[in-house]
């Protein structure tokens, strides 16, 4: 995260200018929603121990404050996250990165160094525009997004049929996937039509193994609906 004077956070340091480092891909575990007054932005959380137990904190509602001008506005935690990843420098536009010694995340806006100040581990994005949070002072809800909210946009519906999945409605095109009883979970979740968001479907508090089929899915769960968009159960 990047300098500021206030008290207990990071102190000035120089600005390193430039492109921002590339991160590697990361998956994702859950999408989430930040609230700034009347707009809301959207972003997701990574698939990794620190964004896990930032997850579990969730809802928070705080002040922030400027890291860093034109660069990176933050929130402080009232505990550090025990989970913690490999600290480093790199983000990308939009990154939402945790600094241990804060504790605090950092909400980037703005990609205009070539890497943050302090080791920060990346939790996740902020997929909507957010440059406003440049001029936007008063405080800030942070939320979990439920799973059938969180399917808007794939072109996903949940549907109630006896507990199974049925096929979509909505398939452009007729270019159809067909899944089985015997397809893998997560074959479904890398089905390239999902893109980054195939975790989505199925409940982020739920560990999936590889040899999981959705027959046995909706054995564990119960008959809790699904929805496989672009696809059907046969």
């Amino acid at each position: 995260m990047a300098g500021c004077s206030s008290s207990g956070h990071a102190g000035s340091a120089s600005v390193q200018t430039g492109p921002a480092e590339e991160l590697p891909e990361q998956e994702v575990m859950c999408a989430i929603r930040i609230r700034l007054g009347d707009a809301v932005l959207d972003g997701v959380l990574y698939d990794n121990p620190t964004a896990q137990g930032f997850a579990e904190m969730l809802p928070i509602t705080t002040e922030t404050w400027h890291a860093a001008p034109g660069f990176a506005r933050a929130f402080d935690l009232t505990e550090q996250i025990e989970q913690k990843g490999t600290p480093g420098y790199g983000y990308e536009p939009g990154s939402l990165a945790y600094w241990d010694e804060g504790p605090s995340i950092a909400m980037i806006y703005e990609a205009s160094r070539r890497e943050t100040v302090v080791p920060v581990v990346p939790i996740g994005k902020m997929t909507s525009d957010a440059s406003m949070l440049e001029e936007y002072e008063d405080i800030i809800t942070i939320e979990l997004v439920e799973d059938e909210e969180s399917l808007s946009g794939t072109g996903g519906t949940l549907t109630e049929n006896s507990g199974e999945v049925t096929e979509n409605e909505d398939v452009a095109g007729g270019n159809e996937t067909v899944f089985t009883a015997d397809t893998k979970v997560w074959d479904v979740i890398h089905d390239p039509v999902f893109g980054d968001y195939g975790r989505l479907i199925f409940p982020a508090d739920r560990s999936i193994s590889d040899s999981l089929t959705l027959g046995m899915w909706e054995i564990s769960s119960h008959g809790i609906p699904m929805s496989v968009p672009r696809g059907r159960l046969r």
